[in-house]
């Protein structure tokens, strides 16, 4: 007989949306995982989330830090938000995951990178991987038929909040592509942004790789 020494990983989950309480789900059944609160500026999502797994809750990611001891930080809020919440779970020393994308802007995204160069703590970002596929020589990847999302104060739909169709969803299937086919040679991308409502915006996207794989992405709203 031995005796197993199970390490439970304590973690505290940033905004119960959509995406929070998918994340609050998975942290649940997740053996060596324990959920131990949930932070939201919503009353009623914080009420929910007690409802949902009897977890503390609390009103932000300050609030948690001063209450609570959790080794990892999981931050499910609108993407203008990353980078602020980010800063901020680094500087407490947490081990960090993040809904995708990392951040909201190229300069937002390189200011994470260079303040996390050293930093001794894991960080992942939520996207998506699969297993192994044959030779490939053409791709086409679509994404469509969803309902438009809804989030805290309709930010889905504010270009300069969720950086639109391109950041907040074709970055699954870029991020997918180049985990799959490597570096991109040549990229060619038109969006309907500014001729389109934001609840019907389409981006179009091809991606010619170092390898010579051809990927045509399409996202309709």
């Amino acid at each position: 007989m031995t005796n197993e020494v199970i390490v439970l990983i304590r973690v505290g989950v940033i905004g119960y949306g959509t995406i929070g309480q998918i994340h609050s789900k998975a942290l649940a059944s997740m053996p060596g995982c324990a959920l131990t609160v949930v932070a939201d500026l919503d009353p009623d999502r914080k009420a929910q989330a007690q409802r949902d797994f009897g977890v503390a809750v609390v009103h932000d990611l300050e609030e948690m830090l001063q209450r609570f001891d959790v080794d990892l930080v999981d931050i499910c809020v609108p993407t203008y938000l990353h980078e602020q919440l980010i800063t901020a779970a680094i500087q407490a020393n947490k081990h960090i995951f993040c809904e995708k994308p990392l951040a909201r802007s190229l300069k937002e995204g390189q200011r994470l990178l260079d303040l996390s160069a050293n930093y001794q703590q894991k960080i992942g970002i939520g996207h998506v991987m699969s297993g192994e596929i044959g030779d490939v020589g053409v791709v086409r990847s679509f994404r469509g038929g969803a309902q438009f999302p809804t989030g805290w104060q309709d930010w889905f739909s504010d270009y300069e909040l969720s950086g639109g169709v391109i950041l907040d969803l074709t970055i699954h299937d870029l991020d997918f592509l180049r985990w799959l086919f490597g570096d991109v040679k040549r990229v060619y991308a038109k969006t309907t942004y500014g001729r389109t409502s934001a609840h019907l915006e389409h981006a179009l996207i091809i991606l010619r790789f170092n390898s010579g794989v051809i990927a045509l992405d399409q996202h309709p709203r």
